[in-house]
């Protein structure tokens, strides 16, 4: 009783002695000289929205949700959670093996989550791989399958060459900064939605288990999901490329159905007088004779269950007119009306 008694005094001590204290200064947006980041955006980034973190984001996170997912039962919560092993994890579909002599036919592929009606915008996506554990022929591979997978979803797939020189030029993939590689893409070339592919294995020899893990970053929302792991058995090379498209078909199902909790919007990377060039164009759904409303950022609006449940817009600075499309997804507007886009500014339709 004793020391119940005097833990239960060292706890009101500690109370008392808290509440003389200032509280720790996490709201302010001003920069600490020699600091790259402020008080505000730390918490965002530590608290508010912890996938986010800066750093290594390739490596293992203990502390990070992850869903293993059979890719047959498109997004199913009731995956286990679990630790990524060194090695390739058993196949998560052992029991029902696949046929040996002819691909599996394209209706059995996995289903993407269901969408409304197909948005006059595409979504603009891009891929990153971490080098480390993804080789370059393998990247190469699901690149050129992400061609053929993207083709049945509202997405524009951004030139990768323009995502390399971007990333080269800004620093961020070396530094592991995925709040700076979201920035920066998503002022140039344009993307929308980031998908971090952190693993994707498989055997040399065939049949065996293949795997991913791979992550959506909304660059819009500055927001990051939790990872999904994807898993199967391949027994020959028709149906390692089925179980590579699945993957990715329930990964752009995924984004596209999250890029619409805030509408669709693009950003300007350059300015001349009274224009702009803006990162979308015919691909992305722009006619010349569009006009764009001039928004300020806005504001990301959290459910309970700590993930983005809507958008809540900025204010109106003004409206741009699009004149010209050019390059491979491209535009100039010209201002009509109000301010020009101010840097973090969006364009977003009427």
């Amino acid at each position: 009783m004793r020391t119940i008694l005097l833990s239960a005094c060292f706890c009101l001590f500690l109370m008392l002695t808290a509440g003389c204290s200032s509280a720790p200064d996490i709201v302010s947006t001003e920069k600490v000289e020699g600091e790259r980041y402020s008080a505000d955006e730390i918490r965002r980034q530590t608290v508010d929205q912890p996938f986010l973190l800066s750093g290594d984001f390739f490596r293992e996170r203990e502390r990070d949700p992850e869903t293993t997912i059979d890719p047959s039962r498109a997004f199913s919560r009731k995956g286990s959670k679990k630790e990524a092993p060194s090695e390739p994890a058993p196949p998560a579909a052992e029991k029902q093996p696949l046929p040996e002599k002819k691909a599996p036919p394209t209706e059995t592929a996995p289903s993407a989550p269901s969408l409304e009606a197909e948005p006059r915008h595409a979504v603009k996506i891009a891929m990153v791989f971490d080098h480390d554990a993804v080789p370059e022929d393998r990247r190469q591979r699901v690149r050129s399958i992400l061609t053929q997978t993207a083709s049945g979803h509202p997405v524009v797939v951004a030139d990768p060459e323009k995502v390399r020189e971007m990333l080269a030029a800004s620093g961020c993939l070396e530094q592991k900064d995925l709040r700076c590689i979201a920035e920066r893409l998503g002022i140039y070339p344009g993307v929308r939605m980031l998908m971090l592919v952190e693993w994707f294995q498989w055997p040399d020899a065939l049949p065996g288990p293949a795997r991913t893990r791979i992550s959506v970053v909304d660059t819009g929302l500055g927001y990051r999901y939790p990872p999904m792991e994807i898993s199967g058995t391949v027994q020959n090379t028709a149906y390692l490329d089925g179980f590579i498209q699945g993957a990715l078909h329930q990964a752009l199902g995924f984004a596209v159905a999250k890029s619409r909790v805030m509408p669709w919007f693009c950003r300007a990377f350059s300015t001349d007088e009274n224009q702009l060039y803006v990162s979308a164009g015919e691909k992305s759904g722009l006619k010349a004779g569009d006009a764009l409303k001039v928004s300020t950022p806005g504001k990301l609006v959290m459910s309970p269950t700590g993930l983005p449940a809507g958008w809540a817009p900025g204010m109106v600075r003004g409206k741009v007119l699009v004149e010209t499309l050019f390059g491979r997804d491209f535009a100039v507007c010209s201002l009509v009306e109000g301010a020009m886009p101010a840097p973090g500014d969006l364009l977003m339709a009427p």
